[in-house]
């Protein structure tokens, strides 16, 4: 480690025959997989291909080129051009055909049909919001394609896009708006007007809030207005009757020579002129704004459940660039690690997957002292010496590397320290003991060896000393920000990067974690609360900023306290563990409960401590409370989904105080 020219030269010309071998091999395969209607097709399109090649996917080219140097280096990439070639045609070829269904018969229309077929259940097709966020077929077929490659699914095809379209199916939230309408009628006659009371008609619309996909998330805002009051005039005459006293005479007066006249009143008719005017207004919610973070933390999470290289995901990229895609995943890769995290944890960890015990105080170490995992720090001890000890001549390369994490003398020293004891790389053998664990010495030097165990050597054969060093390189090299870099500068090889990240996720979900405070009883039985803590928000409807909403779990706040631990409130599988714009850091775990599915969701963690497929125990820590996704303080919104479990609608969901009551802190 500690240089570029460290590597192994034996392990170096191993890997470049494999790679060899490897790329003669999948030629072969692919062309025999092809068939002969493939072959013609390659040979009859492939000027066609290699020119919109040139033009549309040169991006996705060299992507492609970059990934197989950092494999195999540039002296194999020469040697075995042609073959590159040959790959870069069948893939553009499988690629752009299979995902875009141009040109296809027989299996492969099929093949393109159910995929199509597969892809439209992953979304609601009668809301057209929906359709821009499904999974594009090109890049399904990259992903399958590139999955073929690695474990051979011939015969499963189907079974192999069906979980694929499952996995990386985008997720919807929707809320309810009124849009209600307000009426009330105003009639006048004969210059006097009198108004109804107003009437308020609500009219429920669900519109989309925020969407989670494959290669990214996105929020939706609206501003309510409410229109003008608009009015309709209508005009017709009635008869109205008005009581009138009229004259009237009867009783004939003989002296007087007629009626006798008296008077009455009488209702008497009239034509009267109605107006009537009906008014209304409308509340109506409109989109403003759109906020959109690009985020392949959902897609990075289920390529690692199948296994995908960083070679393969960049190969996955390529392939759909070669497609007419757009996708910025390698670049986002290469600064967001390697799609779990964990450190910090303040308790016992317990180690499984043969990490031996004796060696956890030393890891636990570095990683307080300088935030670099402990599992990370556990595998390169790993792939390194395989968890060596003791000063042997298994721990000397052939570079010169020494000790349990094969630090190169003049790295540990101080690469000015050439300058003394030899002038070239492998010059080191001259560095008297007593120099290259001497503190001064290498500070003198700028060198990276610590004391780890406070004894007063840095010595780069001892355990102690060795992991504290290589957490402060790492730290040093940008672990915090990009782990993928910081392990690249230990050896400089992307499969190292690889195999380190493969063990350290390993070792990471075999250990048990079982946290020193805030952690909630085990209690006897299936279930137990997820946290400590005052329940700040209950199950169902409140008010937020203003505006009333349906709160479909329970917040427990983190009131004033320090880390506080969340866990798995019952044994269940990880459905789901992402980063969401609204949740933040979010766990889905789908347990059975008396006979009953039942999901539990754990929102806004500051944490994931587990992946997405992991099975957990009750009492499994998750992460700690956190305020991350769309929070305002530290807290856990924690649900509970019975049936079919959780959805965007959340039409599941029930008042997790119904199974569970919440300790206070």
């Amino acid at each position: 480690m500690g240089i570029p020219q460290n590597q192994d030269p034996q392990q170096q010309e191993q890997q470049e025959n494999s790679a060899v071998k490897l790329g003669k091999n999948f030629a072969k395969k692919k062309v025999k997989q092809a068939g002969k209607k493939a072959a013609k097709k390659v040979a009859k399109k492939a000027a066609a291909l290699a020119k919109k090649a040139l033009s549309a996917g040169l991006k996705a080219l060299a992507k492609l080129l970059v990934s197989l140097v950092g494999t195999i280096g540039v002296p194999t990439i020469l040697t075995v051009a042609g073959i590159i070639l040959l790959i870069v045609i069948i893939m553009f070829v499988y690629s752009s055909f299979f995902g875009s269904g141009t040109d296809l018969k027989g299996e492969d229309q099929e093949l393109y049909e159910y995929m199509i077929k597969e892809l439209d259940k992953t979304i609601d097709t009668s809301r057209p919001e929906q359709a821009q966020y499904r999974i594009p077929p090109e890049l399904l077929a990259a992903v399958v394609q590139s999955d073929f490659m690695m474990k051979e699914y011939e015969g499963k095809e189907k079974e192999l896009i069906r979980k694929m379209a499952q996995a990386l199916k985008p997720t919807f939230e929707y809320e309810d708006f009124n849009e209600y309408t307000e009426i009330y009628t105003e009639t006048c006659e004969e210059g006097k007007c009198s108004k109804t009371k107003v009437k308020k008609k609500d009219h429920y619309v669900k519109k989309i809030t925020y969407v989670d996909a494959w290669n990214g998330n996105a929020t939706y805002e609206y501003d309510g207005k409410l229109s003008d009051w608009e009015g309709t005039l209508s005009t017709h005459n009635e008869t109205r009757y008005k009581m009138e006293k009229v004259k009237f005479y009867k009783n004939w007066d003989e002296e007087r020579g007629y009626f006798d006249p008296y008077w009455a009143w009488v209702p008497v008719p009239h034509e009267v002129k109605i107006e009537t005017y009906d008014y209304s207004r409308k509340m109506t919610f409109e989109q403003t704004t759109v906020q959109q973070t690009e985020d392949y933390s959902t897609f990075d999470s289920i390529l690692n459940q199948y296994g995908f290289s960083e070679r393969d995901k960049k190969m996955v990229e390529a392939l759909y660039e070669f497609s007419g895609g757009s996708i910025g995943y390698t670049e986002w890769l290469s600064g967001s690690g390697f799609g779990f995290s964990g450190g910090g944890f303040q308790g016992t960890v317990i180690p499984g997957g043969n990490v031996p015990a004796q060696f956890m105080e030393f890891y636990r170490k570095g990683e307080k002292a300088f935030g670099v995992d402990w599992y990370t720090l556990a595998a390169i001890h790993f792939v390194e010496t395989s968890f060596s000890d003791s000063q042997n001549p298994s721990n000397v390369s052939v570079v010169g590397a020494i000790g349990p994490v094969q630090f190169m003398p003049l790295t540990w020293l101080g690469w000015s320290a050439s300058a003394d004891f030899g002038g070239t790389r492998l010059g080191n053998a001259s560095i008297p003991t007593s120099v290259l664990t001497d503190p001064s010495k290498i500070k003198k030097y700028g060198g990276y060896g610590l004391d780890g165990n406070d004894d007063g050597k840095a010595d780069p054969w001892s355990v102690a000393d060795s992991m504290y060093s290589a957490a402060s390189y790492l730290a040093k090299n940008g672990y915090g920000s990009d782990k993928r870099k910081a392990i690249y500068a230990y050896n400089h090889a992307e499969w190292y990067i690889d195999k380190v990240l493969k063990y350290a996720e390993m070792f990471h979900l075999a250990a048990t974690y079982q946290p020193g405070e805030g952690m909630p009883s085990i209690p006897v039985g299936e279930i137990m609360a997820p946290a400590t803590g005052r329940i700040s928000t209950n199950y169902g409807w409140d008010t937020l900023n203003g505006k009333k909403r349906f709160h479909y779990g329970l917040d427990i706040g983190l009131g004033g306290r320090g880390n506080v631990p969340v866990v798995a409130f019952a044994d269940g599988t990880v459905k789901k563990a992402y980063l969401s714009g609204s949740y933040g850091n979010c766990i889905i775990i789908t347990h059975n409960i008396g006979g009953q599915p039942i999901d539990s969701l754990y929102a806004h963690l500051q944490n994931r401590n587990v992946v997405t497929g992991q099975k957990v125990k009750k009492g499994t820590f998750l992460g700690y409370m956190g305020n991350t996704g769309q929070s305002f303080g530290a807290h856990l919104h924690f649900e509970l989904h019975k049936g079919s479990g959780w959805n965007a609608a959340k039409s599941n969901s029930f008042n997790p105080l119904e199974m569970v009551q919440i300790p206070s802190s």
